[in-house]
């Protein structure tokens, strides 16, 4: 009987990956810039070597565990990866662009609030 319901699992295990197979998304090196492997990234050139000085960067990889993910795009990281985080932006949702475009008008209004 185990090994009869092992069988049936193991194939439904099948049919489920047949229907729902596992891929790897475009953005996880957003979600996670200092865990990504750069090779299963698929990036223009200028942002994929952006990618590989942040994801070296200690500085930012602090930073990144002490806030959430939309403060971390629109930080520091804007202003020296600029093209690279002006893409995650893009990609995160509408409440981040907002945040980081809130803080980018501030910032050129109030110079003392860019940092």
């Amino acid at each position: 009987m185990e090994k009869t319901i092992t069988t049936h699992l193991n194939k439904l295990l099948e049919r489920f990956n047949d229907y729902f197979p596992e891929k790897q998304r475009d953005d996880d090196w957003i979600r996670d810039p200092f865990g990504i492997n750069i090779e299963s990234v698929t990036l223009p050139s200028n942002e994929e070597s952006q990618l590989v000085e942040l994801s070296c960067d200690r500085t930012l990889k602090n930073k990144f565990m002490e806030v959430s993910l939309s403060q971390f795009w629109c930080s520091n990281v804007m202003s020296e990866y600029p093209s690279l985080a002006t893409r995650a932006v893009t990609i995160l949702p509408f409440s981040t662009t907002y945040l980081c475009f809130e803080t980018l008008v501030r910032s050129k209004k109030h110079p003392q609030f860019s940092h």
